[in-house]
C-alpha cells in the first residue's frame, strides 16, 4: 500500500538533488540540457514521425465532423486515444502519492474519483489496496473503464445530481486531471461533495495557473528530461502528433480574466484529426477555467477548510497544483 508513496520519494529525491546543486553545476546542467534538446528536438521529432503511434484510424462518411463538449467524450473513438494522448504514469503516481501521504486513507474507506474518465487514477488506488469507485458523466468513459479495469468500480452520473451517493458516503473525493473545469456549476458540485463526505472527509482539487501551465498533450512532448515550454521564447499552446493513420492537432485558447469574479473565464481545446483520405473530425472542449483563489473561495464558501497547496513541479507539470480540503468534524 506504501509503494505509491515510495515512487513519490523518488521522484522529490531526483528533484532535490538538483535543485541542491551549487550555482555553478545547475548552469552547466541547464547549458547541457538545452544543448543536447537543441541538438535532439529534430532528431527525436523525427522519429516521432517514423515511429508513429500506432491507433486504428477513424471511419466517417462525411469529410466533417464536430462535436463539441459532453459530446466529445461520448465518442468512442475519441475515448480510445484519450490515454495515448494525455496519459503519462509519472503524472498518476505523484499526484496519488501526495494523496495517500497527506489524507492516509485505509482500506476501509471510502473514495470518490468524480471525472473518472479512462479510469487510471482509480486503478492505481484500486491496486494499492483501497476502496475506490469512479464517477463519470461520459457513459462511453465508463464503458471503456470498465472494460480496462474490471476489478475497478465505475458508475455513471452526473456529479451536480444530488442523489448519487448518500449523505456521510465516502471518506474523500477527488477531482483530478482537469476535471473542475469541466463542471458547469462548482458551487452546486462543492455542495454535493460536502453532503457525500463524512465529517472530516477530504477533497481533492488539481487546479492550474491557466496563464502559465503547459497545455500541450504530453504525446506531443517526446522529452522526459526538460520541458520544451522551459526553453521556448513564447508559450506553447499547439499540439502535434502522428498517428498511423491519422495526425492530430491540438490549440489552446483562453478568454477574459479568470482572476476576476463575473468575467469571461473561458478557455478552449480544439482539436482536429486528419486522415489520409482528408476527412476530418475537430473537437471543441470548453473548459470554465476560473482563478485558483476564486474555486478555493467557493470552496471554503461552502463549509471547507484548506489543509494545503501542493506544487506539481516535481512530476514535470509546472504551474499545476494540488488542493486538498476538508469538511469539520461534528
Amino acid at each position: 500500500m506504501n509503494t505509491l508513496v515510495e515512487n513519490k520519494k523518488v521522484i522529490d529525491n531526483i528533484a532535490d538533488k538538483i535543485y541542491s546543486m551549487p550555482c555553478w553545476a545547475a548552469l552547466m546542467l541547464f547549458l547541457a540540457i538545452i544543448i543536447i534538446t537543441i541538438w535532439g528536438i529534430s532528431f527525436f521529432y523525427n522519429v516521432y514521425n517514423v515511429l508513429p503511434k500506432t491507433q486504428e484510424g477513424f471511419t466517417q462518411e462525411s469529410n466533417f465532423i464536430l462535436k463539441q463538449n459532453d459530446e466529445v467524450f461520448e465518442d468512442p473513438f475519441y475515448v480510445g486515444i484519450y490515454d495515448d494522448l494525455f496519459y503519462k504514469k509519472i503524472y498518476n503516481t505523484y499526484e496519488v502519492g501526495i494523496i495517500i501521504n497527506e489524507i492516509h486513507p485505509t482500506s476501509k474507506d471510502v473514495i470518490i474519483e468524480i471525472g473518472s474518465k479512462t479510469g487510471n487514477y482509480v486503478s492505481a488506488m484500486k491496486s494499492s489496496g483501497y476502496n475506490i469507485v469512479g464517477l463519470d458523466k461520459s457513459k462511453a468513459m465508463v464503458e471503456y473503464a470498465s472494460e480496462k479495469y474490471p476489478d475497478c468500480n465505475f458508475i455513471h452520473g452526473d456529479p451536480l445530481d444530488f442523489m448519487n451517493f448518500s449523505s456521510e458516503y465516502a471518506t474523500a473525493i477527488f477531482l483530478l486531471d482537469f476535471s473542475i473545469y469541466y463542471i458547469s456549476d462548482r458551487r452546486t458540485l462543492f455542495y454535493n461533495c460536502y453532503h457525500w463526505l463524512k465529517p472530516g472527509g477530504y477533497l481533492v482539487l488539481h487546479l492550474v495557473n491557466r496563464h502559465m501551465f503547459d497545455p500541450v498533450a504530453p504525446a506531443a512532448k517526446p522529452f522526459t528530461i526538460v520541458s520544451p515550454q522551459s526553453v521556448a521564447p513564447a508559450r506553447i499552446t499547439t499540439s502535434d502528433v502522428v498517428f498511423n493513420n491519422f495526425n492530430y492537432k491540438s490549440k489552446f485558447e483562453i478568454e477574459g480574466n479568470s482572476e476576476t469574479a463575473g468575467t469571461n473565464d473561458t478557455a478552449k481545446i480544439i482539436e482536429t484529426m486528419r486522415d489520409k483520405r482528408g476527412k476530418v473530425r475537430k473537437n471543441i472542449r470548453s473548459m470554465k477555467m476560473t482563478g485558483q483563489k476564486i474555486i478555493i473561495g467557493e470552496a471554503k464558501d461552502t463549509g471547507f477548510i484548506m489543509l494545503g497547496q501542493y506544487d506539481l513541479i516535481k512530476s514535470q507539470r509546472e504551474y499545476q497544483y494540488l488542493y486538498i480540503l476538508y469538511k469539520p468534524s461534528n
